[in-house]
């Protein structure tokens, strides 16, 4: 594929892989000076397992930047929040976050912490979302046939 993307095939492919991909990434690391991560638990493990770890480690002290909130500090302001009660939590929710006065166990709470990206599944989320909806009215139309 030389001919299209005008660079040596080595810089996408790895002989010794057992299949033969294209991988951007290999062409991007091997161009590149150095390499980053969105937190240093996500660099160890690409350091450790990943497919490109043998040119990844070609590079000296790759950097990473922590991406979260520090752990022991959300457990405790959990804690804090509501004992680690799980009732409890979902009442803080609905309180906080739908003006609720007290809790409502008959509805069920999603939650999706992350960026608002495609890569991460927000457009899936909503699939599941509306296919619930769907079945919803669908089984409420059923109830209405009956």
């Amino acid at each position: 594929m030389g001919h299209i993307h005008k660079l040596p095939d080595y810089l996408f492919f790895d002989e010794h892989w057992k299949d033969r991909v294209i991988n951007p990434s290999r062409c991007a690391i091997l161009s590149s000076d150095q390499w980053a991560t969105v937190s240093p638990s996500y660099r160890s493990e690409l350091l450790a397992a990943s497919p490109l770890a043998n040119i990844l480690k070609n590079h000296p002290q790759p950097f990473a930047f922590p991406n979260g909130i520090p752990r022991e500090a959300r457990l405790q302001r959990i804690v804090n929040i509501c004992g680690n009660d799980h009732w409890k939590a979902k009442e803080a929710l609905q309180k906080k976050y739908f003006k609720m006065t007290a809790l409502d166990d008959s509805i069920a709470l999603f939650a999706f912490v992350g960026r608002i990206t495609q890569q991460k599944g927000v457009l899936t989320i909503k699939l599941i979302f509306s296919l619930i909806k769907y079945r919803f009215i669908l089984s409420l139309n059923l109830l209405n046939i009956l």
